[in-house]
């Protein structure tokens, strides 16, 4: 499960706006659960959620939960381990001075049973 959320530091209220969440890797991906309150998520294509909302104010947060898992492609019985990561990116139509703050990442791995990779252990 991955566990991500958006955080208005604020000064002011952040207006019809959305987090993008993007993975790209191997694996499957489903959107569990967002917060109550806060809108919707469309799901674009494999790969792309549109997590919108109206109005997030200062302090207030935008949770997102998913659940990835891992098929290796037919023909890799062997695979060892595989790297993925998902990326989260939020828009709004308020501007932001900060926009440091305003996207993130996820990295993790997934390990076959036996795997050699240090990581894994």
């Amino acid at each position: 499960m991955i566990s991500e959320f958006l955080l208005n530091l604020g000064p002011d209220p952040a207006l019809d706006g959305y987090l993008l969440v993007f993975y790209g890797g191997q694996g499957t991906i489903r959107l569990v659960e967002e917060s109550p309150k806060q809108g919707f998520c469309d799901h674009q294509g494999n790969t792309q959620w549109y997590c919108r909302f109206d109005e997030l104010d200062p302090g207030q947060r935008l949770n997102i939960i998913m659940a990835v898992a891992y098929k290796p492609p037919a023909g890799l019985p062997n695979w060892d381990h595989d790297g993925e990561s998902v990326q989260f990116k939020a828009f709004s139509q308020t501007p932001d001075l900060n926009s440091q703050n305003d996207s993130s990442q996820v990295n993790f791995l997934f390990c076959q049973t036996g795997s050699t990779s240090p990581d894994c252990k």
